[in-house]
């Protein structure tokens, strides 16, 4: 007679239980691209370039704004274990316009351009203080530069810069003293569905939670900004160079946001460089840390061109929700970390973070138990995973330590039939503080013999 006739043992080893979201991957939405349907892994720029370089050929062809994006990532410290980089097959057509202003021929135009990877290109030459006539000069000796797809042309005192179709433009624009520069191009109309292929591709590679985009117009902004709203929890950081930004205007693209409340973005002016993707630098310096431990304020950002922004252009961004990267006691930084909601980007993103392990909390408390039972006994183990959670938060910076968080739950007693029936627990609350962050101090002394 066998032994498990006498004694059956039936063993099981538990899973690891349902995971964690990622909220410290980047993902790049650029178009063409060297490869399409799919997103793929890089835990280094080098790693994109080799890539990019076996499919596309040496030189040139291979500095893609998608790698440009990436290194901009990579390159702070410290910086993500991996980005991801997606397609949007839905190309663009970039272009952008300069409105020349000056009325002194005692000024001088000086603009740089390049394709990306490409060498600056500079046009510089002494104004008539005549717009209208120095934009034909500008018009000329842009033309003359002979960059790969770029058209220029001209009507009254604007240039406008147009590449072909799924090519980008770098732009350093004379702003604002001698001309105002926006960045007209349209958002392609396939672009949400670009996106939504995104999500789809990156679910095998486990997702992410930072969203980028290789072309940043006012109109791709708005556009994206919509899709994070419908489909967090995600982040959709941004940058934008259109010089009413930083004006009082309110038909620039971070007036525009804030009127749609958008919780799920974040922008930074970016004065000085048109592709500086300073907004992914952001994302690179922020990404490494646990969700609601950071301040995206006062950070340094690698590589990236520091803005010599005014006290009221600074103000401007700031009424507006948005951030900026300027110089503050010679050392840049950004300021703000806000929202256009109004909210702050690391409470957003420090709330999705404790929602996500809540709810992993409770799902693994089920998968480890035969059962959780409608008892005071069960509420206790709902209880615990709960102020485990929390405490964990606490640890982290995002939750305050003092007060406590407090947590309810119902005496089992106490609830109704309907919902016993149902299997459903109603009626447990927790409250706690938000750690918050520092931005600024006032200090008043007296000072006495």
């Amino acid at each position: 007679m066998p032994i498990s006739d006498v004694v059956n043992v039936s063993i099981s080893v538990s899973g690891a239980g349902p995971s964690q979201a990622n909220f410290g991957v980047p993902c790049i939405a650029a178009a063409s691209l060297w490869f399409t349907n799919a997103v793929r892994s890089y835990s280094s720029a080098n790693a994109v370039l080799t890539e990019a370089t076996a499919a596309l050929g040496a030189g040139p062809a291979a500095i893609h704004p998608a790698y440009i994006c990436a290194s901009q990532i990579f390159a702070q410290n410290p910086a993500p274990p991996l980005v991801l980089i997606g397609p949007r097959t839905s190309n663009y057509t970039q272009t952008t316009t300069m409105l020349l202003l000056s009325v002194s021929n005692l000024d001088t135009y000086t603009i740089q351009l390049r394709q990306p990877g490409g060498a600056l290109k500079t046009v510089s030459f002494q104004s008539t203080g005549v717009p209208t006539a120095d934009v034909l000069t500008m018009n000329t000796a842009v033309t003359a530069l002979a960059i790969p797809g770029l058209v220029a042309t001209h009507s009254s005192a604007t240039m406008t810069l147009t590449m072909t179709a799924g090519l980008l433009l770098d732009v350093y624009p004379d702003v604002p003293a001698h001309m105002t520069f926006t960045d007209t191009t349209t958002s392609p109309a396939g672009l949400t569905t670009d996106l939504n292929n995104l999500v789809t591709y990156a679910s095998s590679q486990g997702g992410f939670y930072f969203l980028l985009l290789d072309s940043n117009s006012a109109a791709e902004i708005t556009t994206a900004a919509a899709f994070a709203e419908a489909n967090g929890p995600m982040m959709f950081v941004w940058n934008n160079s259109d010089t009413i930004c930083a004006t009082g205007s309110s038909s620039d693209i971070f007036s525009t946001e804030k009127g749609l409340s958008h919780a799920r973005s974040g922008g930074i002016f970016a004065q000085t460089e048109l592709l500086s993707y300073s907004g992914a630098a952001w994302v690179g310096r922020m990404a490494p840390t646990t969700a609601g431990s950071e301040n995206w304020a006062m950070k340094t950002l690698a590589n990236v061109p520091i803005d010599n922004l005014t006290t009221t252009q600074i103000h401007n961004v700031e009424g507006k929700n948005g951030s900026v990267y300027s110089s503050l006691l010679g050392v840049g930084v950004t300021q703000f970390g806000k929202q256009p909601s109004g909210q702050w980007l690391d409470i957003t993103r420090g709330s999705d973070a404790l929602t996500n392990a809540i709810q992993v909390g409770i799902v693994t408390l089920q998968l480890n138990n035969l059962k959780v039972p409608y008892t005071d006994a069960g509420v206790d183990l709902v209880r615990g995973v709960l102020t485990g959670v929390l405490q964990s938060f606490v640890q982290s910076g995002f939750i305050a330590a003092s007060p406590a968080f407090t947590i309810s739950t119902p005496a089992i007693a106490s609830v109704a039939y309907a919902n016993k029936a149902l299997r459903n627990l109603p009626s447990v609350f927790f409250a706690a503080t938000l750690a918050g962050a520092i931005n600024s101090v006032q200090i008043t002394g007296v000072l006495t013999y």
